[in-house]
């Protein structure tokens, strides 16, 4: 058996190419979130109305000063708490 040939199994194969498409729609469906919530935030923040801009940059900078783990693991289990029933691959999105 040479050093690749462990490749050539289709279900191995199989199970690596579901582990990609899982893994490329979670970051499109996290790169479409943050886009429109991240584009959302900054025109709120850039707003010359206080009752905007304070609770945007409150917002901002509670969420920058957390650990991403720790935001999936709450999303994952608080959504359980409050009756949503999240996938991981959603909760790791959210």
């Amino acid at each position: 058996m040479t050093k690749w040939e462990f490749l050539l199994d289709w279900a191995l194969v199989r199970f690596l190419l579901g582990g990609l498409g899982l893994t490329l729609g979670v970051a499109a469906g996290a790169i479409l979130l943050s886009i429109l919530l991240g584009t959302g935030l900054a025109l709120l923040r850039l707003s010359a109305r206080p009752v905007l801009r304070l609770p945007a940059i409150a917002y901002i900078e509670v969420v920058r000063s957390l650990p991403s783990f720790l935001v999936v693991i709450y999303a994952f289990f608080a959504a359980g708490r409050l009756g949503l029933e999240l996938s991981v691959p959603t909760s790791v999105i959210v």
